[in-house]
């Protein structure tokens, strides 16, 4: 285990098998929350972008998708040629605008239903306030979950070791 990225990683759950280290959980079977995928020495203390890769393609193959949430950064372009990686971006610890809510919603429904195998992975910078707002969004938008409350208690609770996924007040309106 990379004591780095385990301190900057806090009380997230880690995925910790099969020789992978990464600040990543399985929300359910078919979506993930994790950290950004880094590269350079930013990698040290978070997800490395060739291991995040690496851990998809070893566990679902072409059938993945990976959400961007963060506004501050994105990925070298180079680094997007299977066209995996996409981009639904708000500040950190501002809520989304209710549209962007709706098309994430939309778009990762469309994608699960495609194919039984496809699965969604959503981050932000630390895979919890943003991530959190919009993996509860989903869970109520396929109705998953019935109320807001519901999906972000049961969001910090698979997330988190301390249960406390979305924090920031904006975020869980």
């Amino acid at each position: 285990m990379n004591k780095l990225r385990s301190v900057v990683s806090k009380k997230k759950q880690r995925y910790q098998k099969e020789g992978f280290d990464l600040d990543l959980t399985y929300i359910s079977d078919r979506v993930i929350s994790m950290g950004f995928p880094s590269t350079g020495a930013e990698s040290l203390y978070r997800n490395p972008l060739e291991e995040v890769k690496s851990f998809f393609q070893s566990k679902h193959d072409d059938h993945y998708k990976i959400y961007n949430l963060c506004s501050e950064k994105n990925y070298d372009p180079s680094n997007n040629n299977s066209n995996t990686f996409y981009r639904f971006p708000f500040d950190d610890h501002n809520a989304p605008h209710f549209s962007l809510i709706l098309d994430f919603c939309e778009d990762a429904c469309r994608y699960l239903m495609e194919d039984k195998q496809n699965t969604l992975a959503v981050h932000c910078k630390a895979g919890k306030g943003r991530t959190g707002t919009m993996v509860s969004s989903l869970m109520i938008y396929t109705g998953f979950c019935s109320t807001a409350s519901e999906a972000m208690e049961l969001f910090g609770r698979i997330r988190c070791n301390d249960s406390k996924g979305v924090t920031i007040p904006s975020q869980k309106r």
